[in-house]
């Protein structure tokens, strides 16, 4: 049942929204990120170039990159 909810509320997201989640999601998990160069502050929206997303891991620079596609119908 959760899994549908979340599949559904996937659906409906923009590219920023879907960003703005994985990054929640990362930072729930842990990890605090350092930079987001593919936000755009202040606006529900994304910014070109690389990468999305950057965080510290340790001595590491870890840099995450996120994508979105359209369905297909069926």
């Amino acid at each position: 049942m959760e899994a549908k909810v979340i599949e559904n509320y996937l659906k409906t997201v923009d590219q920023a929204a879907f960003q703005s989640l994985m990054n929640h999601l990362l930072y729930l998990e842990g990890y605090h990120f350092v930079g987001a160069p593919g936000s755009v502050i202040g606006k529900n929206k994304t910014s070109k170039g690389a990468p999305d997303s950057f965080f510290v891991d340790g001595d590491k620079f870890i840099f995450c990159e996120y994508t979105t596609r359209a369905l297909s119908s069926r």
